[in-house]
């Protein structure tokens, strides 16, 4: 028996984040960049820019 197809799922548009591919952009940075210099979770982020 095989699994049936799983769509992937889409996020609601976002006003103040960027993305690159599935990843969000925080002043130009992807959310995992910002996650690795901060070291634990969780964590807010914000962006002056937005």
């Amino acid at each position: 028996m095989t699994s049936p197809a799983v769509a992937t799922p889409v996020h609601a548009a976002r006003r103040y984040f960027p993305a690159q591919g599935s990843t969000l952009l925080v002043n130009g940075r992807t959310l995992h960049e910002v996650a690795r210099e901060v070291g634990s979770s969780p964590f807010y982020v914000m962006d002056r820019g937005a």
